[in-house]
């Protein structure tokens, strides 16, 4: 993988956090502009969970002008990405070629904030009432619902999850269970505890590749 390729969307969302950290009058790109940047993206898998979740542009806008405060729209142009927004754009390419990707999406991006967890991004989460690691859940559920080429090639034309012929399944149905739909049910019993065990698991299984998880250690 080339680990420089950002698709087109995560170029767009880079591209607006340098121009969201101008219109505040920052003189770097932050973790928050990164953030700012995702949300403004509106076509990338990082905007509509953030949406999702709750969050707007202005929200996050006013929260920065709160924690960090503002200068005079283009009186400081942006040097360069900080340590913290440096590390999390390494924590994308990460997590890119680790689940067999091409290149990093916004979804990377998203998720590398998360993962780097110790920055001004996540505590504005935090401030805005939403929780890091369940927004990271989400991420990955999203993905786990999304054809690969619609989460990660922005730029190509992905086909849609194939629909379920009538009676091919019917086997399948009759001889196991479908726990996603008792989960959804509410069905199953919580798992108490184990939010990083579930959180790592969620990852595994989103992989293209080597996506098969393995448990070891007591039940429970």
């Amino acid at each position: 993988m080339n680990e420089n390729k950002f698709s087109p969307r995560a170029e767009e969302a880079l591209r607006l956090s340098q121009e969201a950290a101008g219109e505040l009058g920052h003189g770097y790109v932050g973790t928050e502009h990164l953030l700012l940047g995702l949300i403004r993206e509106e076509e990338g898998v990082a905007h509509t969970v953030l949406t999702e979740a709750g969050l707007t542009d202005d929200m996050i806008v006013e929260i920065i002008k709160k924690s960090v405060g503002a200068g005079l729209p283009g009186s400081n142009p942006a040097q360069g990405l900080t340590p913290r927004a440096k590390r999390v754009v390494e924590l994308a390419m990460e997590d890119s070629m680790r689940g067999g990707y091409n290149y990093v999406g916004t979804e990377h991006l998203l998720a590398g904030i998360l993962r780097e967890g110790n920055n001004m991004a996540v505590r504005i989460l935090r401030t805005a009432g939403v929780d890091a690691r369940h927004l990271y859940t989400a991420l990955m559920q999203k993905l786990g619902e999304m054809p690969r080429s619609q989460a990660a090639d922005p730029g190509r034309s992905g086909t849609s999850p194939a629909k379920e012929d009538n009676g091919k399944n019917k086997t399948l149905k009759e001889f196991t269970r479908d726990l996603t739909a008792d989960a959804r049910a509410g069905k199953l019993d919580p798992v108490i505890g184990r939010d990083g065990e579930i959180q790592r698991v969620i990852q595994i299984l989103s992989r293209r590749t080597k996506n098969n998880p393995c448990l070891i250690g007591e039940p429970g």
